[in-house]
């Protein structure tokens, strides 16, 4: 069938689909799924229409690609919480604290995200502060939406906080130990 004789169709069942506000993917069903044509016209129905386009051949589908269906799928959904965990010692500090102060409101600035699938991009934005080592997710329920994540501070921060606590220049674990 010649793409023109179902574009209209398509635009139309897309709208139904996003007017019930229900997250979708989209399978573009090509007898030669992996052509750079069939891999081209995925790409341009996703921007088209914001949504993941996967190219397959239905009548040859195999399990993998039912689990990649599904776990595209899952990445559509909305996010309903984001843990992000930190060492104790960041959560005892005042709120006033240029550390706290500065992690709180860059997770806070970074938060403004709606689907599962957004989560690798705003930690990404997050690891680019300048006390943080490394982002990562310990955890993740897809259904849920739900993501626990580790955030890992550059190793010198804790003696440089504890120095200026009692007033001494800390720089390393052995330091502490020099007074």
């Amino acid at each position: 069938i010649p793409r023109d004789e179902y574009e209209e169709a398509e635009e139309r069942a897309v709208k139904e689909v996003n007017a019930t506000g229900k997250p979708y993917v989209i399978i573009l069903n090509c007898v030669y799924p992996n052509t750079d044509s069939a891999k081209k016209l995925a790409e341009e129905l996703s921007e088209k229409y914001q949504v993941p386009v996967i190219p397959l051949n239905c009548i040859d589908m195999d399990e993998s690609e039912i689990k990649e269906i599904i776990k595209t799928l899952l990445y559509m959904f909305p996010v309903n919480e984001v843990r992000f965990n930190m060492p104790k010692w960041v959560l005892s500090l005042d709120n006033s604290h240029t550390l706290k102060s500065s992690l709180v409101n860059l997770i806070r600035d970074n938060m403004y995200i709606n689907k599962v699938k957004e989560i690798n991009n705003m930690l990404n934005s997050v690891s680019q502060n300048e006390y943080i080592e490394e982002v990562r997710i310990n955890e993740q329920d897809l259904g849920s939406g739900t993501a626990d994540v580790k955030v890992i501070l550059k190793p010198d921060l804790f003696y440089k906080v504890r120095g200026e606590r009692i007033g001494l220049d800390i720089k390393t674990e052995s330091a502490l130990y020099d007074y």
